[in-house]
């Protein structure tokens, strides 16, 4: 790429970029959470392998923004670019490694364990098929219309994320420290949830994490620079009560795919879990959505 193209980006290549990874991260991420669907036709097994999935990708996030975080400590004067350009590097190298790791280590499940997934070829009039079971099954309305509500507030304080804290905390540059508190609770309070999943019906568990995140969230009117610990208890629960929804809203979502799998002899985890990413990414708008807040709006 030429120097004076990523020197001075114009906005075509900021946009072309964008759709390019947004593209890229969406179907690695669309068919990692339908893979972890499909492993297990056990509602309970179900139900922990989400979780589990759930837990991991906390993981992920915190030792992704271990990065920023230290160089926020180390290089004081680093940008959002030289941080978003040393997580990039780390995605090119580990992404590969991990993804073949991951392959070879999960075995899939036996075809004869369940025939609907050893379906024959996928046509334009199953497509129209799907769409319409889709449009007509109440559940999957219902689990689409919680996510819109719960997705677009959620991405916006995330864009605002990095405002609130060089203007309302007064502490510009640490924004990456500060959420390795949010990752870490989600890391620690996610085997938490899923043991109050054990046993429990989901739908009300879920019903339950989302008001509590919502009531966490409020107490963020109150803060100011001279309540820095009190800031970082606050997101901290913020992460806590934001576990919940993380993992039971795909729980959920594979319940749904099951049900509909009975009804019609056909698994189609990926069409289900696709209509969800995509409500999930088209709910916050102009807000942005993703998980590294930037200073120009939106997240990365």
């Amino acid at each position: 790429m030429p120097q004076i193209v990523t020197s001075k980006p114009t906005f075509w290549y900021v946009l072309l970029a964008t759709i390019l990874f947004n593209l890229a991260t969406s179907v690695q991420q669309l068919n990692v959470i339908s893979w972890g669907g499909e492993l297990s036709t056990r509602y309970a097994e179900r139900t922990r392998i989400m979780g589990w999935r759930a837990g991991f990708a906390a993981l992920a996030k915190l030792m992704a923004f271990g990065i920023p975080a230290a160089m926020e400590w180390l290089i004081p004067h680093a940008s959002i670019g030289d941080k978003l350009q040393a997580l990039m590097w780390t995605v090119i190298v580990l992404l590969p490694f991990t993804t073949v790791v991951a392959v070879m280590a999960v075995p899939e499940k036996p075809a004869d364990a369940n025939p609907a997934a050893a379906a024959p070829k996928f046509t334009l009039g199953d497509l129209w098929l799907t769409l319409g079971r889709m449009v007509s099954n109440k559940y999957l309305g219902r689990i689409l219309l919680v996510e819109l509500l719960q997705a677009g507030p959620t991405a916006v304080k995330g864009a605002l994320f990095v405002f609130y804290v060089s203007y309302i905390m007064k502490a510009p540059g640490f924004t990456a420290t500060l959420l390795l508190f949010v990752y870490g609770a989600t890391l620690l309070s996610t085997p938490i949830w899923m043991r109050l999943a054990k046993g429990r019906e989901k739908h009300r568990l879920l019903a339950i994490s989302v008001l509590l995140y919502g009531c966490s969230q409020a107490s963020m009117m109150f803060w100011g620079p001279d309540q820095l610990v009190f800031f970082i208890i606050a997101i901290a629960m913020n992460g806590v009560m934001n576990a919940g929804p993380n993992f039971l809203m795909h729980s959920i979502m594979v319940d749904v795919v099951d049900s509909d799998t009975v009804l019609t002899g056909k698994q189609q985890t990926g069409a289900f879990f696709a209509v969800l990413e995509t409500t999930t990414k088209a709910a916050p708008g102009p807000g942005g959505h993703g998980d590294f807040p930037c200073p120009a709006g939106g997240r990365l």
